[in-house]
């Protein structure tokens, strides 16, 4: 895995499959290495000290799959016998995303089969996810046209300046009071600025609202985390944080505030409220995800 709240989580669901399972992390402090089931970081592994402790694998799942071109992965992989042609280490790769946005190696260059394939559609249909429905909300003068683009999308910076411009966080908070104020959701934004603009101007309009970035402090993340969990949270505002890998299936609202042009990226932010929740919260029970989306990605 790559990210520490993915590692957190299949430790967690593996015990939730087996209680009985012996599970150990090879992540930062933690060097289990002798369990039968090791969830490790790619950061950890791709020091070779580290990844030499550990012998006799005899099967390799990759998380979020569409990151194995990268370097790192691939020493990872060879160092496991993952190309070693017949007598290869048997080796699965897991991603809702099976495609890559940028020119960072060819998905094919690593896997040589996909053997399954479920899309959304699928996934509803099948009870798998819940049914979803989106509003489109339009900025007043903010104009798409106007922002840069790099490397293939809209530049991060440029939207967030343009954003603001527009006041799109007052904006925002807004259309969250009059289509999800009874849901817990996340805002996806492009920049740190206009994440944290977005999460002052939710606080201004009465919605408790949290900002995780990636220079969050893991123990401050932890428990933002614990306080969403209880609904003590509504809402998490984001930048480029939450769009893979955080589970946290109570969440039924999704605000797109971050335009993009790739169609990985657009499914990863609307899948984090896909996710059935059968519990009752704060906010009532979850039927339905709702995508409010701002910036016309939809």
């Amino acid at each position: 895995v790559h990210r520490d709240e993915l590692a957190q989580q299949a430790v967690a669901k593996l015990h939730g499959i087996d209680p009985g399972v012996s599970v150990g992390r090879v992540q930062n402090v933690w060097d289990e290495t002798d369990r039968e089931v090791i969830v490790a970081s790619v950061q950890t592994l791709a020091r070779a000290k580290r990844r030499e402790q550990i012998r006799d694998v005899g099967l390799i799942v990759v998380d979020e799959a569409h990151h194995a071109t990268a370097r790192t992965y691939v020493e990872v992989l060879r160092h496991f016998g993952a190309f070693e042609g017949e007598a290869s280490t048997p080796t699965a790769g897991f991603s809702a995303t099976l495609a890559r946005g940028d020119d960072n190696g060819k998905l094919g260059d690593v896997w040589e089969e996909v053997v399954l394939r479920r899309d959304v559609t699928d996934g509803i249909r099948q009870g798998w996810l819940v049914d979803v429905k989106g509003k489109r909300v339009q900025l007043e003068g903010f104009d798409l046209r106007s922002v840069k683009r790099t490397a293939g999308d809209y530049s991060d910076a440029d939207l967030g300046e343009h954003l603001r411009s527009a006041d799109a966080p007052e904006q925002v908070a807004q259309a969250y009071l009059e289509l999800a104020s009874d849901r817990q959701g996340v805002a996806f934004w492009p920049d740190v600025v206009t994440a944290e603009a977005g999460t002052s101007a939710m606080l201004e309009a009465g919605i408790s609202t949290e900002t995780i970035l990636g220079s969050t402090h893991t123990d401050e993340r932890a428990a933002a985390f614990e306080r969403y969990r209880r609904g003590d949270t509504q809402v998490l505002s984001s930048c480029m944080v939450l769009t893979e890998g955080w589970d946290m299936p109570q969440a039924s609202a999704a605000v797109i505030a971050r335009p993009t042009q790739s169609a990985p990226l657009y499914v990863q932010m609307a899948g984090r409220v896909l996710r059935p929740w059968h519990a009752p919260t704060r906010y009532g029970t979850k039927r339905d995800a709702l995508i409010i989306d701002v910036v016309g990605a939809s």
